[in-house]
């Protein structure tokens, strides 16, 4: 069905992805078949309308990006590493180029073998160029966003991570994670859904619109459901925003921009750096703002009849660090492990930490 559409819209000039939001905030295209969140080949076959020159600081993140895509490991090395790979295999992307079914098909060895394809055959028409600086490119550049639980905790909590012992790494995520369970937990003790705005005023609630429901609904709140899925849809909500925030600014900056799933942001091979530093930027004026402390508000004003915990402590970490740092992660993770790992461990440890705790006796939040 992809390439029906594909094929269908290959000679249109341009055409726009609509958006929906979910409860959350997060944005998401409503074309099924063919848009930036689908598979390797949906994404390979799609460029910006808009071409721009490459110039230097574009060449050289569309090597590094042929890399990324190539993955392997490859993607692991630092950036150099990277422009170094590139440049040892150029005889690999003229033929991926030229002879993509009849050559050495070196590009089906990628990991995103259609994306590192469309890479291949920019770099060679730039390579090429007497003036490959001035070759126009079409290619979405992915750039990570701040989009993983652990940073937005991190930053939450001010903390530096400067252990390497699981048990140690995530001290203030955990404190944090706690005060949520126990706010929905007593929220929910009174029969009521966890509700909140989020920094850039929309109201999150979840709520069920066009649903056929086969098993009978009643009044009570599912406690256990709402004090697991607190945690993980808070953060969402501050992804959604950052990435809101920095799509906005994009817009007024001239960049072209598409959010995908909310942890990688594309963008032209020649604005790379300027969205780097936009998302950074955005960042650091997310998390400027008293997030916790206008949370504990809202519940105290929306159940002025309960009490609530107060805010757990937090580290001292100024956020404009971030703001010089290669990436957002390295400030946090202080190059002790990598920020998938992190985050794998977030996802898969901390954000049921609270489940556990009452399934094992060891707390009754």
């Amino acid at each position: 069905m992809s390439s029906q559409v594909a094929q269908k819209m290959k000679d249109e000039e341009g055409f726009y992805y609509p958006h929906n939001i979910d409860f959350r905030g997060r944005a998401y295209p409503m074309p099924p078949h063919l848009n930036h969140l689908g598979s390797d080949l949906c994404r390979g076959v799609l460029e910006f309308a808009e071409g721009r020159p490459l110039r230097s600081p574009g060449l050289r993140w569309l090597k590094i990006q042929l890399a990324n895509l190539y993955a392997g490991g490859v993607d692991k090395l630092s950036y150099e590493g990277r422009l170094a790979f590139t440049e040892n295999h150029l005889e690999d992307i003229f033929d991926s180029a030229d002879r993509p079914l009849e050559g050495s098909r070196w590009w089906l060895q990628a990991e995103d073998p259609f994306q590192c394809l469309a890479v291949c055959i920019n770099l060679t028409e730039a390579l090429r160029s007497p003036s490959p600086e001035t070759v126009l490119s079409h290619i979405p550049i992915h750039q990570d966003g701040s989009c993983n639980g652990f940073q937005h905790y991190a930053a939450l909590g001010r903390d530096t991570v400067t252990s390497t012992a699981i048990d140690e790494m995530f001290e203030a995520a955990r404190a944090i994670m706690r005060w949520f369970g126990e706010c929905a937990k007593i929220i929910t003790a009174e029969n009521e859904t966890v509700r909140w705005t989020t920094p850039l005023g929309l109201p999150v609630v979840k709520t069920s619109l066009q649903t056929l429901s086969l098993q009978r609904e009643t009044d009570k709140v599912v406690v256990r459901r709402q004090r697991t899925a607190f945690p993980p849809n808070f953060i969402h909500s501050l992804d959604g925003c950052h990435m809101m925030m920095t799509a906005v600014t994009c817009k007024r900056a001239g960049l072209c921009f598409a959010g995908v799933v909310h942890d990688s942001f594309w963008t032209h091979a020649c604005d790379v750096d300027k969205l780097n530093k936009i998302l950074r930027e955005k960042f650091v004026e997310l998390y400027a703002q008293p997030i916790l402390e206008n949370l504990l508000e809202s519940f105290e004003k929306s159940f002025p009849h309960l009490d609530f915990p107060p805010l757990p402590e937090r580290g001292d970490l100024d956020l404009k660090v971030v703001l010089d740092s290669p990436s957002i992660d390295e400030r946090f993770l202080q190059n002790r492990v990598s920020s998938q790992g992190l985050s794998s461990v977030l996802e898969s440890t901390l954000c049921w930490e609270a489940l556990n705790d009452v399934a094992l006796g060891r707390g009754d939040y």
